[in-house]
């Protein structure tokens, strides 16, 4: 598995990106007033979808790799959206009184 992290100082604020197999999760810190996540699949057969064989859409369903067009994209919003959540929780329960910037600093 190939992880990274890297941090970012912009003019509008700071962003900090988690990639894993070249999928990502940014934090983006707005001005110090706004914080938006952003989940990026580049790689979205890591990811799989319950949906029958491509060609027979009455045949069985079962667990398949989640395919690059349109045709998966409920569930790349599916996948975004739960990676997001299980973000904000995680840095919900984090306790700290310094900013993104100074606490990312000594992890990248």
């Amino acid at each position: 598995m190939n992880t990274k992290a890297s941090l970012k100082e912009r003019p509008e604020g700071v962003r900090l990106r988690h990639t894993v197999n070249g999928n990502s999760l940014k934090m983006y810190d707005k001005y110090g007033n706004l914080l938006r996540l952003e989940a990026t699949i580049i790689h979205p057969e890591e990811f799989k979808v319950y949906r029958p064989k491509e060609g027979d859409p009455e045949g069985p369903k079962t667990w398949r790799k989640l395919r690059r067009g349109v045709a998966d994209l409920h569930r790349r919003a599916q996948v975004s959206q739960a990676a997001n959540d299980r973000y904000l929780l995680a840095l919900a329960s984090t306790v700290g009184s310094n900013s993104l910037l100074q606490e990312a600093a000594g992890v990248c």
